[in-house]
């Protein structure tokens, strides 16, 4: 086993270890701390991606534009109707990703002329997130979308070394395979299906397809923050967790499921 590979094992379980306190602590200091993670992904997007200051009039914008609606969203007296509405703006905002993911050129210098919008980029997932905590269920279905968010990248990795022959998209993530790609959503539909069906309720074949579909967009989160690196020309958002990079790298595919499947849950009414 490679140093690299104890770094990233050992950062993981110190993730998990973090997450299981919060979820001990309670929703309210959940919440805050997916805020200021937030808060750190912006700060990752303005200094690494734009190479802005941090004293800049669109980062001071950004970041009051992600706190401040998400405080009162969900720390202040309750309005469904924004929630809802934000909730399906930020997958319309995801599906308009996937155009920008396809049609963007590589080589474009236009993405710091939108920075002023990067707090609301990320508010949108952000709140997302924070519709689950409404559930009583919310630290099951929490860590049921973690489980399909990783088994994607791990059915990924491990069908991808197994039998990985044909490169799913080399210019913009080199590494990744279509026979990955399958198997990532294989292993999200299997691993996400037994824990719905032990924890929450039946699973039809319907759910199976649908988690395959999460693992799926999961995969189209990390290849869109793999574009922006590309159009940028970085490797890793920082390098503040060890063996992983920023909080970015470790949640871009998780972020941009977030939305799809809040929306899910409200509206398919898969809660059990």
């Amino acid at each position: 086993m490679s140093p690299n590979t104890k770094t990233r094992i050992l950062s993981s379980l110190a993730i998990v270890l973090i997450l299981a306190v919060l979820f001990y602590l309670g929703k309210e200091f959940v919440l805050l701390t997916i805020m200021f993670a937030s808060m750190g992904i912006v700060d990752e997007v303005f200094t690494n991606f734009f190479k802005m200051s941090r004293s800049s009039v669109e980062y001071l914008f950004s970041q009051t534009s992600l706190v401040a609606p998400f405080l009162i969203l969900f720390f202040g007296p309750k309005n469904p109707m924004l929630i809802d509405g934000a909730l399906i703006l930020g997958a319309v905002v995801n599906i308009g990703m996937i155009y920008f993911l396809f049609k963007a050129d590589i080589k474009s210098e236009k993405l710091k002329k939108f920075s002023f919008l990067t707090g609301i980029f990320f508010l949108l997932p952000l709140i997302a997130l924070g519709t689950i905590f409404t559930y009583d269920k919310w630290i099951t279905l929490i860590v049921g979308l973690f489980i399909i968010n990783f088994g994607m990248d791990t059915g990924a990795f491990i069908f991808g070394k197994w039998m990985g022959k044909h490169k799913l998209w080399p210019k913009v993530s080199p590494n990744k395979t279509v026979e990955g790609l399958i198997g990532g959503m294989f292993t999200s539909a299997t691993l996400g299906g037994l824990f719905w069906n032990y924890f929450i309720g039946d699973i039809g074949l319907g759910l199976f397809f649908l988690f395959a579909l999460f693992g799926m967009l999961s995969q189209v989160g990390d290849l869109l923050q793999s574009k922006f690196k590309r159009i940028v020309g970085i490797k890793d958002s920082s390098n503040l967790i060890p063996g992983h990079g920023g909080i970015y790298d470790r949640v871009d595919s998780l972020i941009f499921l977030a939305p799809f499947f809040s929306l899910a849950l409200k509206y398919l009414y898969i809660r059990g």
